[in-house]
């Protein structure tokens, strides 16, 4: 999902919270987590795997899954769960509300992506990512008629040849 998009969604989930919280800063935790989880991929992008091209590079790099391996560690539902628990635990708003942003993001990145490029069902669970040795090969399920942006066509055969 773009960076647009999710901004363009965050911002009216945010006011729901502040309906919710009654706090301005709880509200700004949601839409930091919310929109700065993507930060993961400037990781990934720049540091892990050195790619060059700047932001707009990066964010083509992302949209058009053309990573060949990809680790995005702060996309993972186990971690979201832990830090949940935690802000549950100790009561803490701020965490709370950006950990709520951050779910928001998951889950719209979990429901969106996989319309866009056919992501194996388990893709934002580092645990699975880990194991298909976070490539993707392992992490793209293959299916007839369907690729990612980067691919090539599907030429499917002539039914009247």
């Amino acid at each position: 999902m773009s960076p647009q998009s999710h901004v363009a969604l965050t911002l009216p989930a945010a006011a729901a919270i502040h309906l919710v919280f009654r706090s301005p800063m709880a509200t700004l935790c949601f839409v930091v987590g919310g929109i700065l989880v993507d930060i993961d991929h400037l990781f990934d992008h720049f540091i892990l795997f050195r790619k060059t091209g700047g932001i707009r590079g990066m964010i083509s790099w992302c949209e058009q899954h053309a990573w060949e391996r990809i680790v995005i560690l702060i996309h993972a539902w186990e971690l979201l769960a832990l830090f949940l628990f935690l802000a549950l635990w100790q009561k803490h708003i701020l965490l709370l509300s950006f950990v709520l942003g951050w779910a928001f993001h998951l889950a719209l990145d979990q429901y969106w992506n996989p319309r866009a490029c056919p992501l194996h069902p388990l893709f934002y669970f580092l645990v699975f990512r880990a194991w298909k040795g976070f490539t993707r090969e392992g992490l793209i399920r293959k299916q007839p008629g369907r690729t990612c942006a980067q691919d090539e066509p599907v030429n499917e055969p002539d039914p009247k040849a």
